[in-house]
């Protein structure tokens, strides 16, 4: 019997945006700054859709600093979580895989830390291709990471449910495959935190825990 996935269970979404907030605080803010750099490539962005949002951690977080902010997920205890964080917010229940929106809605489309779980992520990088009228941007855990070799361990030992059915991308994967996605159509720029902290703190060596990649459009 298939288990349920953890976005879908009520107990996690409840305490989920507590992990932001205790261990993983100072990654979350290089992620934050690393994401803010990417928006920065793609140029004048007014609108932002983040495709897998969550709790809406990173969607509010980019609404506070004054982008138009919209938040979709497939989760229903996810989506609740976000609306009692932000109950003003444009939170819609959704598919990636069939985004329910006009072509070129919103300035850019983001995944943070959701495509590793999606089945057909080829699927959802489409589908943000025809929604996007300047670009989107994709943050990932790096499989070339320690953080992830750890996760991948503790899978392995049955110790870490959150990751089992994860699909973890090194830099070169993702970018070929966003690449063999957009066909030409977008100009791409990457960067890496490194984690532990260290100086830098921002590489574009692939090896740091959280891999960042904007794609701008050309065409």
């Amino acid at each position: 019997m298939q288990m349920e996935p953890w976005y879908m269970k009520e107990e996690v979404a409840k305490v989920y945006e507590s992990f932001y907030e205790g261990k993983y605080r100072n990654a979350d803010a290089m992620e934050k700054e690393a994401i803010l750099r990417c928006i920065k490539f793609i140029g004048d962005v007014k609108s932002i859709l983040e495709v897998g949002c969550g709790t809406a951690h990173f969607i509010r977080w980019l609404h506070g600093l004054g982008y138009d902010g919209y938040g979709l997920d497939i989760s229903n205890q996810m989506l609740k979580q976000a609306r009692r964080l932000w109950p003003e917010g444009e939170l819609l229940r959704g598919s990636s895989y069939f985004l329910p929106f006009r072509q070129e809605t919103f300035d850019v489309v983001i995944f943070i830390t959701c495509l590793e779980y999606m089945k057909d992520a080829k699927k959802a990088i489409h589908e943000a291709d025809k929604v996007a009228r300047k670009g989107m941007l994709v943050g990932l855990m790096n499989s070339w990471s320690l953080p992830t070799l750890r996760r991948r361990i503790q899978v392995l030992l049955g110790l870490n449910d959150f990751y089992r059915n994860a699909h973890f991308y090194s830099m070169p994967e993702i970018v070929r495959m966003m690449r063999s996605v957009l066909q030409g159509k977008y100009e791409l720029s990457s960067i890496s935190t490194v984690f532990p902290l260290s100086t830098p703190r921002f590489s574009k060596i692939p090896l740091g825990a959280f891999l960042c990649i904007a794609a701008r459009r050309s065409i």
